[in-house]
């Protein structure tokens, strides 16, 4: 079982380990090294195992699981579309980040036009709040995507949510 397991997935899993955002930045910010850090999802397919062998245990209750299982998923959705629509943002060149929905951003006393300046923590909790907002499709209008890639992400992004 072990030999198969390293012949198999095993390399997978160690790349999904590797620091890739900071190899990002140290690579002079090489998009193709971006792109690795969607390699980690590969190892969600772990999760998934651990759900399928707590649904078979007949000492854990079946509902118990199921909604621990429903919420982990909608948690997991959640924050790699919060992750999305920030990559949406900074793939852009730094003279048309305005035009993103961070870039052009206003939440109460708080721009968000030099958002890169903006805390790891503050930009992250935007991101979330917009991946929320948008698929309760509340739609406040205080946020929203504002260039095609960001409407074609966020079209698709509903269709899914609901």
């Amino acid at each position: 079982m072990h030999c198969s397991y390293i012949k198999g997935s095993f390399a997978l899993d160690i790349l999904g380990c590797f620091p890739w955002d900071s190899i990002y930045k140290a690579t002079g910010r090489a998009e193709a090294v971006r792109c690795l850090v969607w390699l980690r999802l590969y190892r969600a397919r772990n999760i998934l195992a651990f759900f399928r062998r707590m649904e078979k245990d007949i000492r854990i209750s079946y509902l118990f699981t199921r909604v621990v299982k429903l919420v982990t998923v909608e948690l997991h959705f959640t924050h790699t579309a919060a992750c999305a629509f920030y990559y949406l943002a900074t793939t852009l060149p730094p003279a048309r980040e305005g035009g993103t929905w961070i870039g052009s951003l206003a939440l109460g006393d708080a721009r968000y036009a030099g958002f890169r300046e903006v805390g790891l923590l503050t930009r992250y909790v935007t991101s979330l709040y917009l991946a929320v907002v948008t698929m309760a499709t509340v739609g406040y209008g205080d946020i929203h995507a504002v260039n095609p890639r960001e409407m074609a992400f966020t079209a698709v992004y509903i269709s899914f949510s609901i």
